[in-house]
């Protein structure tokens, strides 16, 4: 094959990641224009660009929104790759606009909104899911069908300005959304995109992509193999099942000689070995389906505990006015 025709048929990637940890996240308010960084959304961004740097990028062409998270944030990630100017501030790849009813304001209270969610396509009587609404438009705001028009043109147009660069796009959790919708031609991928959150598309030019997610679990797995030199299967097996939904709620730690993952439900962790075995996956699942079944048990053992206890008081009460008479 000649090497035109390698240019030609060689996939380009677009890599999307969401601002690190701002003052507004950390308020749970809809964030404006300014809103500056945390300590641990710097090191977010960190992580993200030692992540980029370890995919050997191809002349990458940063993009970046002019908010300021998101330039303190493409400040660390192009520190990672060498790089002292972003290639484009672009207000197309902007935070959704949530128009002067909602901007500031407690971000918890719009899922109370009418028509904010929408059943998922695959949602049942016993398994209820929703996703984000993209028709939904706040008073003198923007839908998620406006942002998507608007950042996937421009994307669009870097994507064929640009052809043999990887486009790296440094932006916000709703915009991301929108463009992954935009990538995958459909709303259902949409999921809850977290501070530091990479996402890489392969795409041809003919206008198909294949989507990469890299959960936060990823970033740690991901950095683990930068520092350790080499990659051992279970990490990535870990690291897919840490990615589903149900498993979000999960953090994980670098122990000695295996991985330590805890959840908020309980206090007892659960240990993977880092030694590639086989069949490793189930035993991850198998590990997490008794710690799930142990918070369970060791939940409804307090309950019924309280009960108890209150039923003792109870008693003891009554017999306390009986002595008394």
């Amino acid at each position: 094959m000649s090497y035109l025709s390698e240019i030609a048929f060689k996939p380009q990637r677009v890599f999307l990641i969401r601002h690190g940890q701002s003052t507004a996240n950390v308020g749970a308010t809809v964030g404006g224009p300014e809103s500056p960084l945390t300590d641990q959304g710097r090191n977010e961004a960190r992580v993200a660009g030692e992540i980029l740097k370890s995919h050997n990028l191809n002349n990458p062409v940063i993009v970046v929104s002019p908010f300021t998270r998101t330039r303190q944030t493409a400040h660390h990630v192009m520190q990672a790759l060498g790089k002292s100017m972003p290639d484009y501030v672009e207000p197309a790849v902007q935070e959704r606009d949530f128009g002067p009813d909602w901007t500031g304001k407690d971000a918890s209270k719009m899922q109370h909104e009418p028509d904010y969610f929408m059943a998922h396509p695959e949602s049942t009587r016993r398994r209820k899911m929703r996703i984000l609404n993209p028709n939904w438009r706040p008073s003198g705001g923007e839908s998620l069908a406006d942002v998507r028009h608007r950042a996937g043109s421009s994307i669009d147009s870097l994507i064929k300005k640009h052809p043999n660069q990887d486009i790296v796009v440094i932006s916000h959790g709703h915009t991301i959304r929108a463009l992954t919708a935009h990538f995958d031609n459909n709303w259902h991928s949409g999921r809850h995109v977290k501070n530091g959150e990479v996402k890489v598309f392969h795409v041809n030019h003919w206008g198909e992509s294949t989507n990469d997610r890299y959960h936060k679990m990823d970033y740690e797995v991901e950095n683990f193999f930068l520092l350790e030199g080499k990659k051992v299967k279970v990490y990535k097996e870990l690291a897919q099942l840490l990615s589903k939904d149900e498993h979000s709620h999960w953090s994980v730690e670098h122990a000695t000689n295996n991985f330590k993952l805890t959840s908020p439900l309980s206090d007892t962790p659960v240990m993977v070995s880092k030694t590639p075995k086989s069949r490793s996956t189930h035993k991850i699942q198998s590990d997490l389906r008794r710690a799930v079944n142990a918070t369970k048990h060791a939940r409804q053992a307090a309950a019924q505990q309280t009960q108890t206890s209150a039923a003792d008081t109870l008693i003891q009460s009554k017999l306390n006015k009986r002595k008394r008479r």
